[in-house]
């Protein structure tokens, strides 16, 4: 039963259908208390009638009336809870989105960089020559290692169970993404056929891999840290949704009470 509730609850649609359920649930048992009270239609301290529509005064509203307002507050707060915590989402998505690209770009920054150091001391490379194979690089760098480490990012990122991993587990997974982003692009830079001299790619890699690892294992903590940020949100935001619920279901409870006072 807990996990078909945890399921429900996991979905958007699963919570408006609980939220159905509920007041069905609700409507049943309050006419039920409605037929097995008496005549006058009072149901203890609440002051629910249903006997008149309204007193002497007019200030009096039934019990129907009171049922349509209850239902319209459960309505009104799920929906704005709903709008509320898909834009928290929203916002979070686009922040991992956002680091990753910042990630992705210093890593691919810092390749070009070493690689033009590789040839500062190659006297048959010119100025021009050097600038123009460092551009075809970054080409080929955005082309393939962006999508690889992107897609690994992707792939840790969607993993819940990356959120309850420790801090020797993580680095762990760090390792393992670095260690699979550097073996796959030395099998791409192979196919390399307008940089001159793809041995010294080879070595770039190997000299890049320390920078690489801090590049993904700054990513990942990011990617705990907003997970944590989203969680942290999410649930003051479900603290205000049944504040706001309480306060109006007593705001329609009291309102004959304090009418007729």
């Amino acid at each position: 039963m807990a996990e078909i509730l945890k399921a429900f609850l996991s979905s958007t649609p699963g919570i408006v259908l609980l939220f159905i359920i509920a007041l069905t649930v609700l409507g049943i048992v309050i006419f039920l208390i409605k037929r097995l009270f008496s005549s006058s239609g009072e149901i203890g301290k609440l002051g629910l009638k249903w006997g008149s529509p309204a007193s002497k005064n007019g200030n009096s509203i039934d019990f129907s009336q009171k049922l349509t307002l209850l239902e319209r507050a459960f309505g009104d707060e799920y929906d704005k809870y709903i709008l509320d915590k898909e834009d928290i989402r929203t916002q979070v998505e686009k922040e991992l989105k956002n680091t990753q690209k910042t990630a992705l770009t210093r890593a691919i920054e810092y390749l070009c960089l070493e690689y033009s150091k590789l040839h500062e001391d190659d006297e048959d490379f010119e100025d021009a020559s050097l600038v123009r194979m460092g551009q075809i690089l970054e080409l080929y760098l955005r082309r393939d290692f962006g999508a690889i480490m992107l897609n690994r990012l992707d792939m840790i990122k969607e993993n819940p169970l990356l959120y309850e991993k420790s801090d020797l587990e993580l680095n762990c997974e760090v390792q393992k993404i670095t260690d699979d982003c550097i073996l796959s692009m030395k099998h791409k830079i192979k196919e390399y056929i307008l940089i001159s001299d793809t041995k010294i790619l080879t070595k770039l890699f190997d000299i890049a891999t320390v920078r690489i690892k801090d590049n993904i294992d700054e990513t990942i903590k990011q990617f705990v840290k907003l997970n944590k940020d989203q969680q942290s949100r999410l649930i003051e935001l479900n603290k205000k949704k049944n504040e706001n619920i309480n306060k109006r279901i007593d705001e329609i409870i009291n309102r004959n009470s304090t009418k007729e006072a």
